[in-house]
């Protein structure tokens, strides 16, 4: 019995890439974050500080569900193929994708987080 393995090539960007997509989706919300911190300075607790709060723990909630939806999409660097990953691997397990159209594995150099 044969078993075909795929090319493995590395893809390192795609992590600085991620990163780099998380800071840029938080920036919006360090003007509300701001705004809070000065109206509870001021002992301001009213219906603005408290829009703010729920702006901010709303965005929050969306940052981790894009985050963890991010985590498992990736286009494929050579066919621009949207790769999803199925699987779900256990902690200090890597983070690859594997391009069913190009044959190739492309690891991340990232791996689950160990919480």
């Amino acid at each position: 019995m044969f078993l075909h393995m795929p090319e493995i090539r590395n893809y390192r960007r795609f992590g600085g890439r991620y990163m780099l997509l998380n800071v840029v989706s938080m920036l919006p919300f360090v003007p509300v974050l701001l705004f809070m911190c000065h109206r509870a300075s001021n002992v301001q607790f009213d219906t603005q500080f408290w829009l703010a709060t729920g702006l901010f723990v709303a965005g929050g909630i969306f940052g981790l569900w894009w985050q963890a939806r991010r985590s498992r999409r990736m286009k494929c660097p050579q066919c621009g193929t949207l790769i999803v990953r199925t699987d779900h691997p256990a902690p200090n397990q890597p983070i690859d994708f594997v391009c069913a159209h190009c044959d190739v594995k492309w690891v991340t150099g990232l791996s689950v987080a160990d919480d």
